[in-house]
């Protein structure tokens, strides 16, 4: 099977605007550039809806999906709907990877032929 994109990375969001322009500058930064963004939005009261549209706007890996509110599984359930990379990964809207983070992961999974990764967190104030 052929894959538009490496991996999608699913970012679902519910009044995200504090964090989100640094996650998703976070994930336009990384390494790997075979990534498909998508970006939930759970139905937010505040700008998150804006926010998502200025990234979708300005780079076509970024994919903007609506729903009313329904929760964070919801929204995980609605990216992984219209995900279009071989692998899936999912990362809350006020979270980062290391900048390579999503790189080595595909990597891993390929080389032990992996249908799931499990990898640790640092956390950050």
């Amino acid at each position: 099977m052929d894959y538009r994109y490496k991996i999608s990375v699913i970012v679902p969001c519910y009044n995200s605007e504090k964090f989100l322009k640094e996650t998703l500058d976070n994930l336009l930064g990384q390494s790997l550039r075979e990534i498909q963004i998508i970006a939930v939005n759970d139905g937010s009261k505040d700008s998150t809806s804006d926010i998502i549209a200025e990234y979708a706007a300005k780079d076509s890996r970024i994919l903007s999906l609506y729903q009313e509110n329904a929760g964070v599984s919801a929204a995980r359930n609605n990216g992984i709907d219209h995900a279009e990379g071989k692998y899936t990964m999912f990362l809350d809207s006020d979270d980062s990877f290391y900048p390579n983070a999503v790189e080595k992961a595909v990597l891993a999974a390929e080389k032990e032929n992996a249908t799931l990764l499990i990898f640790g967190f640092s956390v950050v104030n």
